[in-house]
């Protein structure tokens, strides 16, 4: 248990690259779960900020928009290895499931080009590439706990699966603590 809560929280973390969809199931999560009387949070959409702030949230629920697996392929990509980068990691909650939403680069700049907004740095086929390729072999290693979900399912196929699971996972969580 983190030094910053008294009680144990239940962490989710939706990774993938810009416009796979994770903000919108992060929303959709988030309010599903208030219907079923459960608190949740939503965090996130700047992974440093996401991962920082499940250290002093306080809600029993966090969900985040981006985690540390955003963090590590960053690193990885820019070959940044330290031994504080490892204990970052370590010491920061582990979330309790991970949904990799995966998508293809193709898919993701469509949805990236229908928002009204400033494409970011990594928001080219280039970025959304070396981000994919990167989760592809993160989560190719470490299996525990991670659901890999095809992004080009409609938006509620994604939700029915990710509320179906996070449901289970949750009830598990609570009978154990």
């Amino acid at each position: 248990m983190s030094m910053f809560t008294k009680r144990p929280r239940f962490i989710i973390a939706l990774e993938g690259i810009d416009g796979s969809g994770k903000t919108t199931q992060c929303k959709l999560l988030r309010n599903y779960l208030k219907t079923q009387g459960i608190k949740a949070r939503a965090i996130g959409r700047r992974f440093i900020g996401s991962t920082l702030l499940t250290l002093i949230c306080k809600t029993d629920v966090i969900i985040a928009d981006k985690y540390t697996y955003t963090i590590k392929v960053y690193f990885c990509h820019k070959g940044i290895k330290s031994k504080l980068f490892n204990g970052l990691f370590n010491f920061l909650p582990k979330p309790n499931i991970v949904f990799y939403l995966n998508a293809d680069a193709s898919l993701a700049l469509e949805r990236i080009a229908s928002r009204a907004k400033k494409r970011g740095k990594y928001e080219t086929e280039e970025g959304l590439l070396i981000f994919a390729q990167g989760y592809d072999t993160l989560f190719s290693e470490s299996c525990n706990m991670v659901y890999k979900l095809n992004a080009f399912e409609s938006v509620e196929q994604i939700h029915e699966k990710i509320a179906h699971i996070t449901l289970l996972q949750l009830f598990d969580f609570k009978t154990e603590h």
